[in-house]
């Protein structure tokens, strides 16, 4: 999803000094035909912990692919994101939800009065963001008793692979995944925090205690070539093994974790590495198309050997939620 607005906040300014990865149409299409669906898992467990659906805020909404899915459940589901191409195209996506509104606008000046907020979403958006600052403004919207979830996805590990003639190993095809990440796109993905290789273990709860021992973790660290880029969604070969984290008091913070996997051809593999933050980076480093971008991913994803058709790669999911 697409970050916060870099107006108003001076972190953002720095991210997005050289390169505004989420601002173009072509981005918002490629998220918005390539990026899974949200995990069902997210919206249960939202429902679960909000005695009240009144109002959802997305935050990071993108073109609302995480926004649409609360409408069924909620009075009224606001979308939230800096990029003006984002919006456009989520407005249109949600032409046919008359309580979804989609905002262009920044996380940490959200459009709602005091006190009137039963959720707060953020889905791949923590890593990304002043923590302190916007749960200042979280504290503001939410209801007493109102809650701050946010979703990460783990990096797409392959273990299993189909095909014809000679096929090459699982560890071979994992190698090319990970070479992708750490060599040819290195030093591009831009997670300072660690909260998404670290499964948000380390996002302190909304309001810390003073023994709390995440407080020493809330400050941005060195940088990490990974922001969790993610494994499509589940289908026929769906696995989800969920389980609670309680990282502190149920009051604090509570995180769950699970599994997810899914077969697919080399070239859909590529099509959502196209959605990865560092490969609108790297195209814009090499003045290069995302469709020249993919050819190039399917060539380091094929192996010397002949015969991988498809390949099944599993990734962890994982949420973190604390409430007002």
């Amino acid at each position: 999803m697409a970050v916060a607005d870099s107006q108003s906040n001076p972190q953002s300014d720095q991210v997005f000094e050289k390169y505004d990865l989420f601002n173009t149409e072509t981005t918002a299409a490629l998220y918005s035909k390539y990026q899974p669906a949200l995990d069902q898992t997210v919206v249960d467990t939202v429902l679960e912990i909000t005695p009240h659906q009144d109002l959802l805020i997305d935050i990071g909404c993108g073109s609302g692919s995480s926004t649409r899915p609360f409408a069924q459940h909620f009075t009224r589901v606001i979308g939230v994101d800096y990029s003006p191409a984002q919006i456009k195209l989520g407005k249109q996506l949600s032409e046919n939800f008359d309580n979804v509104e989609l905002h262009q606008g920044s996380l940490y000046t959200l459009p709602v009065p005091d006190n009137t907020v039963d959720c707060i979403v953020g889905v791949m958006i923590a890593q990304f963001i002043d923590l302190t600052a916007f749960f200042a403004e979280a504290k503001r919207v939410l209801k007493p008793g109102g809650v701050v979830l946010f979703h990460g996805k783990g990096s797409p590990i392959a273990v299993e692979i189909e095909g014809n003639g000679v096929i090459s190993s699982v560890e071979e095809i994992n190698q090319r995944i990970v070479y992708i990440k750490t060599k040819l796109f290195k030093g591009l993905f831009h997670d300072r925090t660690k909260f998404n290789p670290l499964k948000y273990s380390n996002i302190p709860p909304l309001h810390p205690t003073k023994s709390d021992p995440s407080l020493s973790q809330t400050s941005p660290n060195s940088s990490c070539d990974n922001d969790g880029a993610s494994s499509p969604t589940p289908n026929d070969s769906a696995h989800s093994s969920v389980h609670d984290v309680h990282d502190s008091s149920p009051e604090q913070c509570v995180r769950k974790e699970w599994t997810v996997s899914r077969w697919y051809t080399l070239p859909q593999l590529a099509d959502y590495m196209l959605t990865w933050s560092a490969a609108g980076k790297y195209c814009a480093l090499h003045h290069m198309s995302s469709e020249e971008l993919k050819e190039r991913l399917i060539e380091m994803l094929r192996c010397d050997d002949v015969g991988v058709e498809r390949v099944r790669c599993q990734a962890d999911r994982f949420l973190w939620y604390s409430r007002n």
